[in-house]
């Protein structure tokens, strides 16, 4: 089992703000430690952006680049592991949260 945790960070719209003051990166770990102390069958990978997470296309291509690699590598796992019946063995759930939620 793998929990892909994806993390990142957007401009504030106070310029002078810091972009990592309203990251996500540093509950990912918490969330990984939990994980790791409550269900240690699970393997954790963590995928973090640095910036630009509140525009469209600049999220497109942070998944492009950086998460469906991560799965693609996770499928060719399963597949190599299992043969023809892979699709048995690979589930993706999608979970989605920003602002106070995602903190």
């Amino acid at each position: 089992k793998v929990l892909l945790l994806v993390s990142g960070s957007g401009q504030p719209r106070d310029t002078n703000a810091d972009p990592d003051a309203n990251s996500t990166h540093c509950t990912s770990y918490l969330v990984e430690r939990f994980v790791q102390l409550c269900y240690a069958d699970i393997r954790v990978v963590h995928v973090s952006s640095t910036g630009g997470m509140f525009r469209y296309d600049d999220n497109l291509g942070f998944v492009q680049r950086e998460v469906l690699p991560v799965i693609e590598r996770e499928r060719a796992a399963v597949v190599a592991a299992h043969g023809e019946e892979w699709p048995r063995y690979l589930n993706i759930t999608l979970s989605l949260a920003d602002g106070a939620p995602a903190r």
